[in-house]
Protein backbone atom coordinates (compact mmCIF):
# COMPACT_ATOMS: atom_id res chain seq x y z
CA UNK A 1 0.00 0.00 0.00
CA UNK A 2 2.82 2.38 0.87
CA UNK A 3 4.53 1.75 -2.49
CA UNK A 4 1.31 2.57 -4.34
CA UNK A 5 0.93 5.89 -2.48
CA UNK A 6 4.55 6.76 -3.25
CA UNK A 7 3.99 5.94 -6.92
CA UNK A 8 0.88 8.16 -7.03
CA UNK A 9 2.77 11.07 -5.44
CA UNK A 10 5.69 10.60 -7.85
CA UNK A 11 3.31 10.56 -10.84
CA UNK A 12 1.57 13.71 -9.57
CA UNK A 13 4.89 15.53 -9.14
CA UNK A 14 6.01 14.45 -12.62
CA UNK A 15 2.71 15.63 -14.10
CA UNK A 16 2.97 19.04 -12.40
CA UNK A 17 6.58 19.42 -13.56
CA UNK A 18 5.49 18.60 -17.13
CA UNK A 19 2.64 21.11 -16.96
CA UNK A 20 5.01 23.78 -15.63
CA UNK A 21 7.56 23.08 -18.35
CA UNK A 22 4.87 23.20 -21.03
CA UNK A 23 3.53 26.47 -19.62
CA UNK A 24 6.96 28.08 -19.81
CA UNK A 25 8.14 26.77 -23.16
CA UNK A 26 5.00 26.53 -25.26
CA UNK A 27 2.96 29.43 -23.99
CA UNK A 28 1.93 32.40 -26.03
CA UNK A 29 3.50 35.17 -23.99
CA UNK A 30 2.25 38.73 -23.98
CA UNK A 31 4.14 40.95 -26.38
CA UNK A 32 6.19 43.68 -24.71
CA UNK A 33 4.01 46.18 -26.59
CA UNK A 34 1.21 45.42 -24.11
CA UNK A 35 3.17 47.42 -21.53
CA UNK A 36 2.80 50.61 -23.54
CA UNK A 37 0.47 52.95 -21.71
CA UNK A 38 0.38 50.89 -18.48
CA UNK A 39 0.36 53.43 -15.65
CA UNK A 40 0.83 51.19 -12.60
CA UNK A 41 3.69 49.03 -11.39
CA UNK A 42 2.90 45.43 -12.41
CA UNK A 43 4.45 41.98 -12.60
CA UNK A 44 4.75 40.98 -16.23
CA UNK A 45 5.84 37.97 -18.25
CA UNK A 46 6.59 39.35 -21.70
CA UNK A 47 8.37 38.44 -24.90
CA UNK A 48 10.26 40.77 -27.17
CA UNK A 49 12.62 40.72 -30.09
CA UNK A 50 16.17 41.54 -28.98
CA UNK A 51 17.56 44.72 -30.48
CA UNK A 52 21.23 44.86 -31.45
CA UNK A 53 22.94 47.45 -29.27
CA UNK A 54 26.14 47.35 -31.28
CA UNK A 55 29.48 46.82 -29.59
CA UNK A 56 31.48 49.12 -27.39
CA UNK A 57 31.33 51.27 -24.27
CA UNK A 58 28.22 53.28 -23.52
CA UNK A 59 26.62 54.92 -20.50
CA UNK A 60 23.33 53.64 -19.06
CA UNK A 61 21.33 55.78 -16.68
CA UNK A 62 18.35 54.32 -14.80
CA UNK A 63 16.43 56.68 -12.53
CA UNK A 64 19.48 58.93 -12.21
CA UNK A 65 21.97 56.13 -11.39
CA UNK A 66 24.76 55.73 -13.95
CA UNK A 67 26.27 52.45 -15.10
CA UNK A 68 29.11 51.69 -17.47
CA UNK A 69 27.49 49.66 -20.26
CA UNK A 70 29.46 47.24 -22.39
CA UNK A 71 27.28 46.69 -25.46
CA UNK A 72 27.77 43.17 -26.84
CA UNK A 73 25.29 42.93 -29.68
CA UNK A 74 21.95 41.50 -28.51
CA UNK A 75 22.73 42.19 -24.85
CA UNK A 76 24.95 44.35 -22.70
CA UNK A 77 26.66 44.18 -19.33
CA UNK A 78 26.06 47.14 -17.01
CA UNK A 79 28.52 47.83 -14.20
CA UNK A 80 27.47 50.00 -11.27
CA UNK A 81 30.24 52.20 -9.85
CA UNK A 82 32.40 50.09 -7.52
CA UNK A 83 30.69 46.80 -8.38
CA UNK A 84 32.70 44.04 -10.07
CA UNK A 85 29.59 42.03 -10.95
CA UNK A 86 27.57 43.21 -13.94
CA UNK A 87 23.85 43.34 -14.58
CA UNK A 88 22.58 42.04 -17.92
CA UNK A 89 20.73 44.48 -20.17
CA UNK A 90 18.46 43.70 -23.11
CA UNK A 91 16.54 46.02 -25.40
CA UNK A 92 13.27 44.25 -26.19
CA UNK A 93 11.13 45.37 -29.12
CA UNK A 94 7.45 44.61 -29.45
CA UNK A 95 5.49 43.89 -32.59
CA UNK A 96 4.40 47.52 -32.86
CA UNK A 97 7.96 48.85 -32.46
CA UNK A 98 7.65 49.79 -28.76
CA UNK A 99 10.94 49.14 -26.97
CA UNK A 100 11.77 48.62 -23.30
CA UNK A 101 15.05 48.19 -21.53
CA UNK A 102 15.04 44.98 -19.49
CA UNK A 103 17.68 44.68 -16.77
CA UNK A 104 18.65 41.56 -14.86
CA UNK A 105 20.29 43.19 -11.85
CA UNK A 106 21.29 40.06 -9.99
CA UNK A 107 24.83 39.09 -9.07
CA UNK A 108 24.45 35.59 -10.56
CA UNK A 109 24.11 36.45 -14.26
CA UNK A 110 27.69 35.52 -15.18
CA UNK A 111 27.54 32.38 -13.01
CA UNK A 112 24.30 31.26 -14.69
CA UNK A 113 24.96 32.27 -18.28
CA UNK A 114 28.73 32.63 -18.57
CA UNK A 115 30.81 35.56 -19.75
CA UNK A 116 29.63 35.22 -23.35
CA UNK A 117 26.06 33.90 -23.31
CA UNK A 118 24.05 32.96 -26.37
CA UNK A 119 21.11 35.34 -26.78
CA UNK A 120 18.32 34.39 -29.15
CA UNK A 121 16.43 36.81 -31.43
CA UNK A 122 13.50 36.52 -28.97
CA UNK A 123 13.76 36.71 -25.18
CA UNK A 124 11.02 36.02 -22.62
CA UNK A 125 11.38 37.60 -19.18
CA UNK A 126 9.45 37.58 -15.92
CA UNK A 127 9.83 40.76 -13.94
CA UNK A 128 8.39 44.02 -12.71
CA UNK A 129 7.40 46.82 -15.07
CA UNK A 130 7.52 50.21 -13.38
CA UNK A 131 6.21 53.03 -15.58
CA UNK A 132 7.86 55.57 -13.25
CA UNK A 133 11.32 54.19 -14.12
CA UNK A 134 13.21 55.51 -17.12
CA UNK A 135 16.43 54.38 -18.74
CA UNK A 136 18.65 56.45 -21.01
CA UNK A 137 21.49 55.07 -23.11
CA UNK A 138 24.16 57.60 -24.03
CA UNK A 139 27.54 57.73 -25.67
CA UNK A 140 30.48 58.41 -23.32
CA UNK A 141 30.36 61.98 -24.66
CA UNK A 142 26.75 62.40 -23.45
CA UNK A 143 24.84 62.05 -26.74
CA UNK A 144 21.47 60.39 -26.00
CA UNK A 145 20.96 57.29 -28.14
CA UNK A 146 17.59 56.26 -26.70
CA UNK A 147 15.14 56.55 -23.80
CA UNK A 148 13.15 53.55 -22.58
CA UNK A 149 10.64 52.29 -20.06
CA UNK A 150 12.14 49.62 -17.79
CA UNK A 151 11.39 46.01 -16.87
CA UNK A 152 13.34 44.78 -13.83
CA UNK A 153 13.93 41.09 -14.59
CA UNK A 154 13.50 38.44 -11.91
CA UNK A 155 13.90 35.48 -14.27
CA UNK A 156 14.90 34.98 -17.88
CA UNK A 157 12.51 32.28 -19.08
CA UNK A 158 13.60 31.84 -22.66
CA UNK A 159 16.19 33.09 -25.10
CA UNK A 160 19.39 33.35 -23.08
CA UNK A 161 21.65 30.44 -22.22
CA UNK A 162 25.23 29.52 -21.51
CA UNK A 163 27.39 29.07 -24.57
CA UNK A 164 28.36 25.48 -25.21
CA UNK A 165 31.90 24.78 -24.15
CA UNK A 166 34.21 23.12 -26.60
CA UNK A 167 37.64 21.62 -26.28
CA UNK A 168 40.36 23.96 -27.54
CA UNK A 169 41.20 23.32 -31.18
CA UNK A 170 44.40 21.49 -31.96
CA UNK A 171 46.56 21.93 -35.01
CA UNK A 172 48.03 18.88 -36.50
CA UNK A 173 50.99 19.06 -38.78
CA UNK A 174 51.36 16.53 -41.57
Amino acid sequence: MRGRAFLMVALFVALMAGVGYAAIYSSNYEDVSKLKGVDAKIRAIVRGDTVDMGRGSLVLEINGKEYRLEARGLYGLAYAPGSPKPSAVFLLKGKDGYEVLAIYAKDDFVEKYGTNPVVDPEVVVDGVFDPQSRAVIKTPGGEVLGEYDVVFIDRILKGCHRAYSEEPGKLRTT
